[in-house]
């Protein structure tokens, strides 16, 4: 033992001297290695700096609510010019506190300019203000032993080609009532976001409804795969051929339907050869219309959320379901939104592990952080004017916030008084 203490200190004071004599060798790998981490820690910074988000509150007045649609149609078809960086998006929030309807728009803050001057060349009789983000008031996981969360997610029932209701029903939905006298038709108007102000006269004050719709541009590879399975719904409807099946096709975003749909559409069309086309009817000749005019629109990748958040104890029953009622409204023959059933299932990590639960608060930090789904849609412009849009003014709309006065510039040329 007393020999292994001298051979040990022997060698440590031969370590100790190579040390002492070299050590400006081991040096500049030793500052590589800091020099390394903190890089490393900067450009962590830099992508979070580059990725920050900036919470845009509008405040309209009468004359915008008085405006038609299209106008809030031709400001989502602008956005097709805002390019995004990847993992970036555009949320649009309909957000019901302090019994107030707030219509919010969170958006990368480097295009948050673009975003206010495409808004005003549509609508230049609204403010938009910059607020915090009211999420940041909350806790940083919900649900917890203060506040409860009901939460749901929604998914295109049929292929994303097929719309649901859009805003031209909105004028003649009531209008088709045979019951309704002939001078009155062209004054009833259905805007869905009578639900909504309906639910704020039974909440409580410190309850918080939110709606997110989270959007982004199509990318290169999806533009294709839309392309490919907007002509396989469509071409059958006006009685062509489908087209055929790419040899690869990778985006996540189609994949479900490609592996569902392309394998019966192609069984159907090598039934059918040979046989004559059929003669189109009136509602296939509707149905086709509809969905030639949505796939040669403007179309964004699309997840909707609707979230309920209430303190413990203090829950408003009606809200969860007038929630679903709002999202209903929009369904048609044609294509509907329903619940993302799957939401809170088991999660599978690999085909080697085995299944995970998803943990509570994980809806919570999607609604925070404003991810995408798990099973996106397809949306149009004119889908999500009908969505997000300022309320029709045909009721009086008390919970709402207008902006009754426009702030504006003084006159030019005014006289200046020097004392």
């Amino acid at each position: 033992m007393h020999e292994f203490i001298i051979i040990f200190h022997a060698l440590w004071q031969l370590l100790a001297g190579i040390i002492k004599e070299f050590w400006w060798i081991l040096l500049p790998f030793l500052l590589f290695w800091i020099f390394k981490s903190l890089l490393k820690k900067y450009q962590q910074i830099l992508k979070i700096e580059d990725s920050q988000y900036s919470c845009l509150e509008i405040k309209f007045s009468a004359e915008a609510a008085q405006k038609p649609l299209q106008f809030l149609e031709l400001f989502f078809n602008s956005l097709k010019n805002i390019k995004l960086e990847d993992n970036q998006n555009i949320s649009l929030e309909i957000v019901g506190k302090d019994k107030l309807l707030r219509f919010i728009l969170r958006v990368p803050i480097k295009i948050r300019d673009l975003i206010s001057i495409a808004l005003y060349s549509q609508y230049p009789n609204i403010t938009i203000v910059e607020i915090n983000d009211y999420l940041n008031d909350l806790p940083p996981y919900i649900p917890n032993k203060n506040y409860d969360l009901w939460y749901k997610e929604y998914k295109y029932k049929k292929p994303s080609p097929f719309p649901i209701l859009t805003y031209e029903s909105f004028f003649n939905i009531q209008s088709q009532m045979k019951t309704a006298p002939k001078d009155a038709l062209e004054q009833i108007i259905f805007d869905p976001y009578s639900t909504l102000l309906e639910l704020l006269q039974k909440a409580q004050s410190q309850d918080l409804i939110i709606i997110q719709i989270v959007i982004r541009n199509l990318n290169d590879l999806e533009k294709q795969e839309w392309d490919f399975i907007s002509k396989t719904i469509y071409n059958p409807l006006i009685g062509k051929e489908p087209p055929q099946k790419p040899a690869a096709l990778g985006s996540k975003i189609l994949k479900d339907f490609i592996s569902s749909m392309i394998p019966a559409v192609s069984s159907r069309s090598s039934e059918n050869k040979g046989e004559k086309p059929k003669t189109l009817t009136e509602n296939d000749k509707q149905l086709a219309e509809k969905v030639e005019n949505k796939i040669n629109g403007i179309n964004f990748v699309t997840s909707i959320r609707v979230a309920y958040i209430w303190p413990r104890n203090h829950k408003t029953e009606v809200i969860p379901s007038s929630l679903e009622l709002f999202i209903k409204q929009f369904n048609t023959t044609t294509n509907a939104l329903e619940e993302i059933s799957d939401q809170n299932s088991q999660l599978k990590i690999s085909k080697w592990l085995p299944a995970k639960k998803v943990p509570q608060n994980d809806n919570y930090l999607k609604l925070k952080e404003r991810r995408q789904n798990k099973e996106v849609m397809i949306m149009s412009a004119k889908e999500l004017a009908s969505l997000f849009h300022f309320p029709l003014q045909n009721i009086y709309f008390s919970s709402i916030i207008w902006e009754k006065n426009k702030r504006g510039f003084p006159p030019q040329n005014l006289p200046i008084i020097h004392n």
